[in-house]
């Protein structure tokens, strides 16, 4: 049967690469500062919030106070989408400089603990300053990309989708690259063994200095395009500590260490929520799809099972780092869609509908607990560097 993808599909499609690439840049972020150099940060929420609320003021137009409506907030800028990126991600950076430089010569400890406070301490900022950040009715108005070229909405969304998954490849392609210069060893020398990398002459400090405020920077580039996405941003719901966990869990479940896999570890995360929104929907008789949408589903599910298959049957494929990743994707996300195509066909009970997001908090904490057990290394393992090797007599 031939079908037809309909508008309503790309949508959905695009906001899943949308969301998937910005916590995918928080991933990177975070594993280029814990995986990488063994830096404890607890406050990716506030780096994240000071990107996206950077982007906001700066693409903002003038919005004064309505009394007893709107209090209004900084702003009235209006500027293009490329600097508020730059902005975000400097205004993170800065945030991270100021807060490391006292607390790197420290123990790990005390940068974990500083992180969290000051995620704490910005969100309650963030709530209660309502003349600057608009407090909980948080700052609206917020532009998409490019209006000035009359893109529809649906358009809109695909370009938002692309202009991320854009920024993702250049950001992962430039760590890769990274990843391979003297930097990046001697990050891997300072999580290892900080005491022999001293000893060895390299200045430790000024390492993970560079470290931890990259990473921040690139998580303020993830608040940036968390900005544009929604037009809307506020504080109560968005920078949670339970940000900051999700991160953590995508990096863990991907594979710290690896920036492939901590790319992974976030759309394999997201696909979770994604296909639990879903799940709510069908099975709660709210929306079911059509035909069409039924068709592609199973298109999608016979490609899965295809390249499952291929990965199962061909021992020489499954040596290949490439073909355990495409292998592994491909059993998961063949059952989650199968998954929610047999839910197509039932109606879960109401209580049942009011605990999907628990139970599925449960199982992504079983998986992790599960992984942490038996394959500490995540999905995609840290390839090792081989930087001696001894020739043959």
């Amino acid at each position: 049967m031939v079908f037809e993808v309909l508008p309503g599909d790309i949508v959905e499609i695009a906001a899943f690469l949308s969301m998937a690439s910005i916590f995918a840049l928080l991933t990177l972020g975070l594993n280029l500062q814990w995986g990488h150099t063994g830096l404890f940060n607890a406050g990716i929420a506030a780096f994240f919030a000071l990107g996206a609320y950077a982007a906001a003021i700066l693409m903002t137009p003038p919005s004064p106070p309505l009394p007893g409506v709107y209090p209004g907030h900084l702003g009235g800028y209006s500027m293009p989408f490329l600097v508020a990126v730059g902005g975000s991600a400097l205004l993170a950076a800065i945030a991270g400089l100021l807060i490391a430089i006292p607390t790197l010569r420290l123990r790990a400890d005390y940068l974990a603990i500083a992180t969290l406070g000051l995620s704490e301490v910005l969100r309650l900022y963030l709530n209660n300053d309502e003349p600057r950040t608009g407090g909980t009715y948080g700052i609206y108005q917020i532009p998409k990309l490019f209006p000035e070229y009359g893109f529809t909405p649906h358009q809109v969304e695909v370009l938002t989708a692309v202009v991320a998954v854009i920024l993702l490849v250049v950001v992962l392609a430039l760590l890769q690259y990274v990843g391979s210069s003297p930097w990046a060893r001697v990050l891997k020398a300072v999580r290892e063994d900080e005491d022999a990398a001293e000893v060895l002459g390299k200045d430790t400090f000024k390492v993970k200095l560079q470290a931890f405020v990259i990473g921040c920077a690139i998580m303020g580039v993830a608040g940036s395009l968390f900005t544009v996405f929604l037009a809307f941003v506020e504080p109560v719901t968005s920078f949670r500590p339970l940000t900051t966990f999700t991160v953590w869990a995508m990096l863990i479940l991907g594979g710290s260490g690896n920036h492939r896999g901590a790319v992974f570890g976030a759309f394999l995360f997201w696909s979770f929520e994604w296909i639990t929104v879903r799940v709510s929907l069908f099975a709660g008789g709210t929306a079911r799809p059509s035909f069409d949408q039924i068709d592609l589903m199973m298109a999608v599910v016979t490609i899965e099972t295809i390249i499952l298959l291929w990965f199962l049957l061909w021992p020489r494929w499954r040596k290949r780092s490439i073909g355990r990743f495409l292998g592994v994707s491909a059993a998961i996300l063949a059952a989650e869609n199968l998954l929610l195509a047999s839910l197509l066909f039932v109606r879960l009970p109401p209580w049942l509908l009011e605990r999907l997001a628990l139970i599925r908090l449960m199982v992504v904490g079983l998986l992790i607990v599960l992984i942490v057990m038996y394959r500490p290394q995540g999905v995609i393992p840290e390839r090792l560097q081989t930087i001696w090797r001894e020739r043959p007599v």
